[in-house]
């Protein structure tokens, strides 16, 4: 990236050709009634609720490449993509450029990334401000039993020998040496590394500090100061960590942030990206989402309402950035983006399920983070929904139908001979 990276304000976009605009309203129209709001995106936010199957994936590369035709996006001025998995990137990465090659648009004008792909690569280009020494650290994904976990605990033993005598005592301890193993195991090999794992992934994704919940301590009571022990775990970790020149993955959306704190640099980071599209959003975590946030966001300089002209030529404001056939709308498909007006601040369309994260049992992710990007987001008419699934469709809910009916029909009668008693060898009750 250079100093004289274009910037979102002087793009400078030529008249669509008819072919092309007809193009683009010929893959817009492709897609189900809930994809084509993506589809439809004139900038600013938009949040999309999707059930599983309902074409997440394929909507948002399909918008992805109308995007980029329509603002006539190059290798300096991008659409960045995100997801959370290799597989899925590569997936959608190959859909994106299907697209692209048939509207014949330059294939280097957007970039796909997993997110501590992209969070990896914004800390390598500054080391001197990520403070990540890519060369001499080593990645790591310790979980409960993971041995920096353990010495993490014994660290904190040895460091806090009270507080750990008031966790072996308890309440009501008499003393017997039998009952003090016991405990002693529970707490080193169960309780405490349990703790620690947990509050390290919730803290470090959250964006806190050990400082932070040593702050948050001093304002519980609870007698055994869990909170101070967490504080204290999380402390532990951090020194191991360093002192071993080890790296998690939480760390690498840390060091990203670092980098992004710089205005210059920021600067040029934003201006490199016109849009960010995330896809599964619903395993991102606090800190995943502050990273894409402040990429999204127009830098200073920019000026929201870009002119267009569209494939006859005329100049247009982005509210309607090509040609839209408003007799294939109904009433029940509002157009849920408004144009980009200089009160909107961020480029941002994130997709994803707001009832289930699909990582959560290996990450902290939650989709209640989605779920209130998806409030607040509705709270300005900026919602849409995708409550049709592909996997589900009216063939597929026919032929299970079928099924279930064949084989009720086929045993359910012989089932029912063999497992319901007949009238007469049910045991009459005595007077």
């Amino acid at each position: 990236m250079s100093e004289d990276t274009d910037t979102k304000s002087d793009s400078q976009q030529t008249p669509l050709s008819p072919w092309r605009a007809q193009e683009l309203q010929r893959l817009r129209n492709s897609l189900r009634r809930g994809q084509q709001p993506m589809a439809d995106w004139q900038g600013g936010t938009l949040a999309v609720s999707a059930v599983p199957g309902a074409g997440k994936s394929t909507g948002m590369a399909k918008a992805a490449a109308i995007a980029i035709a329509n603002y006539q996006l190059h290798s300096r001025y991008q659409l960045l993509v995100v997801t959370f998995t290799r597989s899925a990137a590569a997936s959608i990465r190959a859909k994106i450029r299907d697209d692209l090659k048939t509207l014949k648009v330059p294939q280097n004008s957007f970039v796909v990334y997993t997110l501590h792909g992209l969070a990896l690569y914004i800390a390598n280009r500054h080391p001197e401000l990520s403070g990540l020494n890519l060369d001499n650290s080593t990645l790591v994904t310790p979980n409960q039993s993971h041995r920096l976990i353990r010495a993490c605990v014994e660290q904190w033993i040895a460091n806090y020998p009270r507080r750990y005598l008031t966790l072996l005592e308890g309440r009501s301890f008499d003393g017997e040496e039998t009952e003090r193993l016991r405990r002693q195991s529970v707490l080193r090999t169960e309780v405490l590394p349990n703790l620690a794992y947990t509050v390290i992934h919730e803290a470090k994704s959250s964006g806190l500090l050990p400082a932070d919940l040593w702050h948050l301590s001093e304002q519980t009571t609870d007698e055994y100061g869990i909170l101070a022990i967490a504080a204290g775990l999380y402390q532990q970790y951090q020194t191991i960590v360093r002192s071993r020149e080890f790296i998690d993955y939480d760390d690498m959306i840390l060091a990203a942030l670092r980098v992004l704190e710089n205005d210059a640099i920021r600067q040029l980071w934003q201006n490199q990206f016109f849009a960010v599209f995330e896809d599964e959003a619903q395993d991102s975590t606090p800190l995943q989402y502050r990273l894409l946030q402040t990429l999204a966001t127009l830098p200073a300089s920019a000026e929201p309402n870009l002119p267009f002209s569209n494939a006859k030529g005329e100049q247009t404001s982005t509210s309607q950035p090509w040609p839209i056939d408003h007799a294939t709308r109904t009433t029940s498909q509002p157009l849920t983006s408004q144009p980009l007006t200089p009160d909107h601040t961020l480029n941002l369309i994130r997709v994803g399920d707001p009832n289930q994260a699909i990582n959560s049992t290996f990450t902290p992710a939650d989709p209640i983070y989605f779920n209130w990007f998806c409030q607040e987001c509705q709270g300005i008419g900026r919602l849409a929904t995708m409550d049709q699934a592909g996997r589900s469709s009216q063939v597929i809910i026919d032929a299970a139908n079928f099924i279930v009916n064949w084989v009720n029909s086929t045993y359910g009668s012989k089932n029912s001979t063999e497992t319901v008693p007949q009238p007469d060898s049910i045991p009459q009750t005595q007077p």
